[in-house]
């Protein structure tokens, strides 16, 4: 389903009523959480995507002007998440990678998934979702061992994400 939204451009926008600013920590992050349940608790950082909508050109003698642009481009999702002892949420990963490698397209194989990255208020209720449509990983970080560390420091791992779109909700 492609991502339909209107925008009126000639009506004035209304004063945000509420002057709390975001907290870079009040996030919680889900992959369709039926089948990726572990993946989802361990997130430690993760950004929203750039969104670059490049200008038309028209060539002119003189000069180029630019025109409003016909398409938007979406920079790939980048997720950091701690692995836990088990490797159960880094396995969850690799398993769907090497899954929609290796099996065939089917009808009943959905190999993309909607990511949720719920934005919460100072209060933990959910306030803001972004919704990113049909991703699927296409990086998996290395995990490094390390015997000389001396202070317990916890496994993280980061995993990159294209999808088609995503959508303020």
């Amino acid at each position: 389903m492609i991502y339909d939204k209107t925008v009126n451009f000639d009506t004035p926008s209304t004063l945000n009523q509420n002057p709390s600013f975001a907290l870079p920590h009040s996030f919680r992050l889900t992959i369709d959480g039926q089948k990726y349940k572990n993946a989802m608790f361990s997130i430690q950082r993760v950004e929203i995507p750039d969104i670059t909508a490049e200008a038309t050109p028209m060539n002119l003698p003189q000069r180029n002007i630019g025109f409003t642009a016909d398409k938007m481009n979406y920079a790939d999702l980048s997720v950091t998440f701690l692995v836990d002892e088990d490797f159960t949420n880094y396995t969850e990963i690799h398993d769907w990678m090497y899954g929609a490698v290796t099996q065939p397209d089917a009808p009943d194989i959905d190999k993309y998934k909607d990511i949720s990255l719920l934005v919460l208020s100072s209060h933990n209720n959910v306030i803001r979702e972004f919704k990113f449509v049909g991703a699927f990983p296409i990086n998996l970080s290395s995990v490094a061992f390390d015997a000389t560390v001396t202070d317990a420091e916890y496994l993280t791992a980061s995993a990159v994400f294209h999808y088609s779109y995503f959508k303020i909700v």
